[in-house]
C-alpha cells in the first residue's frame, strides 16, 4: 500500500483497516487514519493537505480500498477503489 501511495505523491499516517467485507475473491476495506497529498499544500499552511477518517464505516471513497484475490492466491489492492 505504501509503494502504491508513493507513486501518487501521497503519504499516510496511522492507517488501519476499519470495516472489512469479503465476498468470495473480492474484498472491500474502509481505512481509518490520514492520507496526505505531498504535491498540494492547504492555503496558508506550510505542510501537506491531509484528510482524516475515524469512521470505520465511512462512505468517503478516498478511504475505500478494494482487493481481489487472483489465481496465484495473493490479494491485490486497488486504490482508489476499483469501479465495478
Amino acid at each position: 500500500m505504501t509503494a502504491l501511495m508513493a507513486q501518487h505523491s501521497l503519504s499516510a499516517h496511522d492507517l488501519a483497516a476499519g470495516s472489512v467485507e469479503v465476498t468470495g475473491d473480492k474484498a472491500v476495506v474502509i481505512l481509518t487514519g490520514s492520507i496526505c497529498s505531498a504535491d498540494a499544500t492547504a492555503p496558508g499552511t506550510a505542510g501537506p493537505r491531509c484528510l482524516t477518517n475515524t469512521d470505520q464505516n465511512s462512505t468517503n471513497p478516498g478511504f475505500k480500498v478494494t482487493l481481489e484475490q487472483l489465481s496465484d492466491g495473493k490479494w491485490y489492492v486497488y486504490f482508489p477503489a476499483k469501479s465495478s
